[in-house]
């Protein structure tokens, strides 16, 4: 009998295979009659497979939006090879959505292609279509849908409507092996807030790159931390705080006495920082009592050389009114007279 060999082989798609000197290019079925050495003959059957086309992918962007915004919605497609004619369409809510156009269209396509919206058999749709009868090769970006943004929408190809999503070769046959990938716009709010913040005496106060020397109120437009616009109300008080050093008197050498430290009229005091000064001779440091409790947390108190230093701070801004007493400073009587100096430095925040 006459030797026979069978073959299978698999190979990519776009590739060829050679075969008893014939270049195959199509999967099959292929048979050839070879002379070996000594002059018998030997059949060779070959079974081929050429790979499958990845598959043509159609996808739409995922696209945030801020309500009232003009947003732009990629439509982007890869793997082609030899398109002459495409078919889209794209569901939406149109209550969310205002189509406004495409932009943004490759060139292959620009000179003939249709896109519009409308409602077609009770369906809101935005419609694309094109024909060339030059194959063209159309991967990367086809073109941007131009939506104004007032909610939220889905954006999903038609596929339940036949020919309404589909491309065809330059004999009109449809390009098997697709792939369409939805998207979807989110609205994104824009907000509002009021807000009131102290001006201090002589100062400023800076907010969404505006800089403000005037109590008032401000409306100004920021950006939010969404990217979209954040309307901010914005009230300045000046700040005319009174921090006073109380007066004492001590019969004798020896005696103890407290000196009250009080604030007057202060909103939204979210720090204190002062240094005040005493004369050595006269008086010597004891103690502190009496904090307040608006300030009790985070106070910070010390005695060096002769100045007693006070800090505090807190997150949560504070208010007091007339005359509060904020803490007292406990002193030992050295001498008659003398006492307090100056107060050296306050601030209030």
């Amino acid at each position: 009998p006459i030797p026979v060999t069978n073959l299978t082989e698999t190979v990519p798609f776009g590739s060829t295979y050679t075969f008893c000197g014939q270049t195959l290019a199509a999967s099959g079925n292929y048979s050839c009659t070879l002379t070996a050495a000594s002059g018998c003959d030997s059949i060779v059957n070959l079974n081929l497979t050429i790979a499958l086309p990845p598959p043509v992918i159609t996808t739409l962007g995922q696209v945030n939006g801020c309500i009232g915004d003009t947003i732009s919605v990629p439509v982007t497609l890869q793997n082609t090879v030899g398109i002459s004619a495409l078919s889209l369409a794209i569901n939406y809510n149109t209550s969310n959505l205002t189509f406004v156009g495409a932009s943004n269209v490759l060139p292959a396509l620009s000179s003939s292609i249709l896109v519009n919206a409308g409602n077609f058999g009770g369906q809101n749709q935005v419609r694309a279509a094109w024909f060339d009868l030059n194959p063209s090769v159309l991967n990367g970006l086809l073109f941007n849908l131009r939506f104004v943004v007032t909610g939220s929408s889905a954006l999903e190809f038609d596929l339940a409507t036949v020919g309404n999503c589909e491309y065809n070769d330059v004999n009109a046959d449809i390009i098997p092996n697709t792939q369409f990938v939805n998207g979807n716009v989110t609205a994104l709010q824009n907000s509002s807030s009021s807000v009131t913040r102290n001006l201090p005496f002589g100062g400023s106060f800076t907010a969404c790159g505006q800089t403000f020397t005037t109590a008032g109120t401000y409306t100004l437009n920021c950006t939010a931390a969404n990217g979209c616009d954040s309307t901010v109300t914005l009230t300045l008080v000046s700040v005319s705080t009174t921090v006073q050093v109380g007066n004492a008197t001590a019969s004798c050498p020896g005696d103890v006495v407290t000196v009250p430290i009080t604030i007057s009229d202060v909103s939204n005091l979210a720090a204190i920082s002062m240094a005040l000064n005493y004369n050595q001779q006269a008086i010597s440091y004891v103690n502190y009592s009496g904090v307040h409790p608006s300030i009790a947390s985070n106070f910070l108190i010390n005695n060096v050389n002769g100045q007693v230093r006070v800090a505090w701070f807190d997150l949560n801004p504070v208010n007091f009114g007339p005359t509060t007493t904020l803490f007292n400073l406990v002193f030992n009587q050295i001498e008659e007279g003398g006492g307090w100096s100056k107060i050296d430095r306050v601030e209030v925040e």
